[in-house]
């Protein structure tokens, strides 16, 4: 065969942010590489410091007091939500008599912000430098070190009050919160990335994954699909690292792993990152409902958003779960 190909070994799946698993997935790369597979997708997508385990989590250590803060003073749906016990599923919430959307986003928020600060103040703890971070000036960097233990995120977003990044293949102006936030419910998908990544040839192919296929709001029932910042962050982040030194986590998962004598006799480099695959609707497998098939969609424009965003980084989209999808979308 005397034209170009690649053997893609897709993909090498982290789904619980453990020792063993990472342990798994280089140990599966390392036979790959040995088969003679020629492009390799990296996908530790389904560990974002946001899903619905850490969410329920959250939502189970929650007491009377902190609901009732958290709802603006309403003793009864406080005292309601408190009475119900262990919660099984965060989507159970809107069960809870007179529960209402705005009372679900007011908890969500919460959650959402209590699990993103434990990861700031566990990077800050740990010596974590955020001046390492693309578009983080070092004036940022040092607020955030001097801060002390945040309590909220709010006061995240009063260090960047007012501090905007404009980002080439987004139309509006970013604001550098959120960016500081996606970042942090990222960063071990960026970090286990980075880490699988490295021992992989560099002269073969690689495709990185955000927005983990099938991942659903747990509230909604309704696909979570990626961002375009999401995808910006997984990339600029992945395309700066160089030295394991700089990333406290990934140092403490070589010691795990046993491999901590590579950080002097490996040759640790930028990432070539070729592929990004994201959440843009599509699913693994044909769905079926009472017997019929159900067609699984595509956001269109969304995907469009995506590559647009990606493409001054280099980077194409690679398309995952078209089992199923109506071929038109295809």
């Amino acid at each position: 065969y005397d034209l170009p190909y690649a053997i893609h070994a897709d993909h090498t799946t982290v789904k619980q942010d453990t020792t063993e698993k990472i342990r798994y997935a280089l140990e599966l790369n390392t036979a790959q590489v040995e088969a003679g597979f020629t492009s390799f997708a990296e996908d530790p997508s389904a560990v974002p410091a946001v899903n619905e385990s850490s969410q329920l989590a959250v939502l189970n250590s929650l007491d009377y007091q902190g609901f009732l803060n958290i709802l603006q003073g309403d003793d009864a749906l406080a005292r309601r939500i408190t009475e119900h016990g262990e919660f099984k599923a965060v989507k159970d919430m809107m069960s809870i008599e007179g529960i209402d959307d705005s009372n679900v986003n007011r908890i969500m928020d919460y959650i959402e912000s209590k699990i993103l600060v434990d990861v700031l103040n566990k990077a800050k703890a740990e010596g974590y430098d955020f001046s390492e971070l693309p578009r983080i000036n070092i004036e940022l960097a040092d607020s955030i070190s001097a801060h002390g233990e945040f309590s909220s995120l709010s006061e995240l977003e009063e260090l960047c009050a007012g501090k905007t990044i404009n980002i080439e293949g987004i139309d509006e102006p970013v604001s550098l919160f959120e960016y500081l936030k996606t970042y942090l419910d990222l960063k071990r998908v960026i970090e286990i990335n980075y880490l699988l990544a490295q021992f992989v040839p560099s002269d073969l192919g690689l495709e990185v994954e955000v927005g983990h296929i099938g991942r659903i709001d747990p509230v909604t029932g309704k696909a979570r699909i990626t961002t375009p910042l999401e995808a910006v962050v997984l990339i600029e982040v992945l395309q700066s690292m160089a030295d394991p030194e700089d990333y406290p986590d990934v140092v403490s998962d070589l010691i795990a792993l046993g491999l901590e004598g590579t950080l002097e006799t490996r040759e640790w480099r930028v990432l070539d990152i070729n592929l990004l695959a994201v959440n843009n609707g599509s699913v693994h497998g044909n769905v079926f409902v009472d017997g019929k098939l159900v067609p699984t969609s595509i956001d269109v424009e969304r995907t469009n958003e995506i590559y647009r965003a990606i493409a001054p980084l280099g980077v194409a989209i690679a398309q995952h779960g078209t089992t199923g999808t109506p071929f038109e979308l295809i």
